[in-house]
């Protein structure tokens, strides 16, 4: 999504200031996957992880977690 409509470089074109895209999400499921989101962090610096499993179930959590 980061190469996609959702770059903050296309979004600029069309909102005329350069928004910052975020992506919330729970724990990972394995300890490789949490390794992986992670290095993705570092990377791009736009991942806001909390402390629940990363489910179906729990989508409320992460809804309410862009809140706080």
């Amino acid at each position: 999504m980061r190469e996609t409509c959702f770059s903050p470089g296309y979004l600029q074109l069309f909102l005329g200031y350069k928004p910052k895209i975020l992506f919330f999400m729970g724990l990972a499921g394995s300890n490789s996957a949490q390794k992986q989101v992670l290095y993705e962090s570092e990377l791009y610096g736009d991942i806001v992880q909390s402390s629940f499993g990363d489910s179906y179930e729990n989508n409320t959590y992460k809804a309410m977690s862009f809140l706080l």
